[in-house]
Formats: structure tokens, sequence, C-alpha cells
């Protein structure tokens, strides 16, 4: 794998941080040894460690994992970390990329890097935050985009990637894609580590300082190792310890979409670490795993896009009717006083279709594709009261064309939702 990277383009400066440094045994002993009394940031290291695999799997694709949370809590720590098992974990000139990268910059070094894990460093920062939806979709669906030649004659077919990406920042990516089935494919875990002035936590301090000295001169030995391994028939045994732990994950995961997806990606960081660590030394981290991947699978909320569009939709109406719009939540001053709803003598709420969609769209949320799912789940009905996805409604400020939310469903806008299986859209 390594030696098939060709020094092309701008991303050199990547495929040069693939370098080996120092020793192997000093790695283990400064930087995955410390690691090891972390399980969160142990989970991401073996994240990476398992991109290779991603390719081998069928019916897996990329997927990501964050560690967002406030400064001073161990992410960039870890993120270089983990980078360090592949080659120089420096932001600048090494494998960790930042904000300020362009997004062709950054779906170049992936369309090189093919399975070697991806790292992105202070995602919040990324201006506007659709960039940071974009890259992170990017990386996870393994394609970047299509463009001409030089010459202009014909399209170059977009290059393709498998892997892992791994994403750290103060804010979630996720907070930028609210209402996009990148949800599902990003693993979010919190801080890993934890600095304090505290006496119990000084351990954590100097396991830091232990790992941030050492990656400085000791890299590229753990990857490259695992690689090697894979090659020479490893793989074989990492799918069937694969195939081991995917119906465990997968009894632990709910019926949901996302759920079993994440099911499958857990189980092979699970299988990874259980047989990478006889490769690349260390204790064996698969109890530590299996901690992180089942503890996430229990207490992780599938994102539901439709439901809370309607949430948010109802929410501005009651906002509205008390003349509580004060440019919060995304909402415009200029939206205040517009009559674009109406209360129904029968308890229904109908809304204007024209005015939910500008507002939408401020959210970066498709109208068409959660009204479709509202009426699937019995929420819209028409005057008579009939399942309809809209009628036509007189409002004070005239007659327009709304949805009419049942009165179940309109009654409060926070209430605990109803036991349902859901419908996901990607």
């Amino acid at each position: 794998m390594f030696d098939e990277l060709s020094y092309i383009g701008e991303e050199v400066l990547a495929v040069d941080a693939l370098e080996r440094s120092g020793k192997a045994t000093d790695w283990v002993e400064g930087v995955l040894e410390p690691l090891q009394r972390y399980p969160i940031a142990l989970f991401g290291l073996y994240a990476t460690l398992s991109a290779p695999m991603i390719h081998h799997v069928p019916g897996l694709s990329g997927f990501a994992v964050e560690f967002a949370g406030d400064s001073s809590s161990g992410k960039s720590t870890v993120s270089s970390a983990a980078a360090s098992a592949w080659g120089d974990a420096r932001p600048k000139g090494g494998l960790i990329r930042t904000y300020y990268d362009t997004l062709n910059s950054l779906e170049g070094c992936a369309a090189l890097m093919r399975n070697i894990p991806l790292f992105l460093d202070d995602a919040h920062l990324m201006s506007p935050p659709e960039k940071a939806r974009n890259l992170v979709m990017s990386w996870i669906n393994g394609q970047g985009k299509g463009r001409m030649k030089r010459s202009g004659s014909s399209r170059q077919e977009p290059k393709q990637w498998a892997t892992v990406s791994l994403i750290t920042g103060e804010g979630s990516v996720l907070s930028s894609t609210r209402y996009s089935g990148v949800a599902a494919r990003v693993i979010s875990l919190p801080p890993p580590l934890r600095r304090s002035a505290d006496d119990e936590d000084e351990g954590v301090v100097e396991d830091i300082r232990s790992i941030d000295r050492t990656i400085v001169h000791h890299h590229g030995h753990a990857g490259r190792a695992l690689v090697e391994w894979l090659v020479q028939g490893g793989v074989p045994r990492v799918l069937e310890t694969y195939e081991h732990y995917l119906p465990i994950m997968q009894r632990v995961a709910s019926n949901d979409g996302p759920a079993q997806r994440w099911a499958k990606d857990l189980a092979l960081v699970v299988a990874v670490g259980q047989e990478a660590h006889h490769v690349i030394g260390g204790a064996d981290p698969t109890s530590e795993l299996l901690e992180v991947a089942v503890g996430y699978l229990k207490t992780t909320k599938v994102p539901d896009q439709p439901e809370d569009a309607l949430d948010l939709a109802l929410a501005w109406k009651a906002m509205d009717k008390r003349g509580g719009v004060d440019g919060s939540d995304g909402v415009p001053d200029s939206y205040a006083g517009k009559v674009w709803y109406r209360d129904m003598d029968d308890g229904c709420v109908a809304m204007a279709v024209a005015e939910l969609r500008e507002r939408f769209g401020v959210q970066g949320i498709d109208l068409n594709i959660v009204r479709r799912v509202w009426l699937e789940r019995g929420y819209l009905v028409d005057r008579t009261g009939e399942p309809s996805a809209g009628d036509k409604v007189r409002l004070a400020s005239g007659t327009a064309q709304c949805i009419i939310v049942t009165k179940a469903r309109a009654g409060d806008p926070f209430a605990e939702r109803r036991t349902q299986e859901k419908v996901v859209y990607q």
C-alpha cells in the first residue's frame, strides 16, 4: 500500500509524512501504553488502524470518529497519537490537516491516501459551516468531484478511496449537519482525556506529556507493520473476528438504519484491536474497545431529521404567536409578525408551505423530504381530516398552500415523542 503511493499533485507533503522515525518499542512505551489507560482515546487509535480493512469487509464503507469538546481535553493529543502510528503527526507538514486547507486539497489528500486514515483538527473553525459538512461527506463517501481535464476535452472520473477519518474540534461537525444523513456515518465521542490541576489528575497530565514528547521522534511503525501483516495473510483472521463481533453489536443496536451501520463500524474496530495488538505491541485492548462500542450503541440517540424538523416548525409558530421571534434559533428578525400559520377550529395547525420552505432553507432542511415522512407517519391531513400533504387554507394575509398538522402532533412541539419505527433518509 505504501509503495503504491505516487508523489503527484499538491499533496506531496501528506505522502512525505508517511515516514518511519525512531523505534517502534519507544512508541509503544511512550504512546500506546499511556493511551491504554483511557478507553475512548484507545478507541480512536484502533479506529484509524481499521482503515486498511474497510474495503475488505462486504457492505462496509468509510466512516468518521469525532472527538468534540472544550480545549485542554486531550483531543489534539489523541489525534496526534493516532496519526503517529502512521507517520509524522505534526499539524503543519504532517498527516494532520487543518481547517484552513481548501476542499480540493483535502479531497486530494484522501485520493492519494486511499486506505490510509485521514486526520482533521479544529474542524469547528471551518467557514462557512457547510465546508465541514461537505468535507466529511466526501471523506466518508470515498469519492471526490469529477473535474475537467486541463484541455477541457473530457471530464476526469472522480477519484475514490475507502478509509476512516479522525476529526477533532471544540464544536461537533454535526452541528452544521443536524438535519443530514451524515450524522449516521459519524461516531461522535466525548473528549478522550481531561486536563486538570487536581492532584488526582496529575497522571493524565504526565501521560499527555509523554505522548507529546514521544511522537516527535518515534512514529510511523505501527500502521506500516499492520499493513504488512494484513498483506501477508492477516485479512482472513480479522474478517473471522469481525464476523464474531458483528452479531453481538447488532443485537445491542436498535433496528434503526444508523444504529445498524454503527454496529458494523464498531465491530470492525473491536476486531482490528483484538488482532492488531499481536502485531504492533501493547496489551490486548479488546475489553476497553467493547466497553466503548457497546456503551455508544446503548446511549447514542439516532438522529431523526423529519421529527426534529416538525418540532422546529411548531416551535417557530409558538414563538411568533407570542411575539417572541428575536433572531435566535436561526430565524431572522424579518420573520416576526408574518401571518404564515393558522390555528384551526379542530385543533390542527396550518402552516404556509412557502414560509416553511424559506425558513427550512436557512437550516439546510429539504421540506419535500421531511413532508413526505410526516405524511407517512400520519401527521398531515387536509381540511376534511383526510391524509394529505397539503391543502389551501385562508390565512389573515390571504389564501395560501399549507400543510395541516394534526391536533395530536401539534399539541406540544416538545412533548415526548411516540415510540414507532423511524424512517431514515441518508
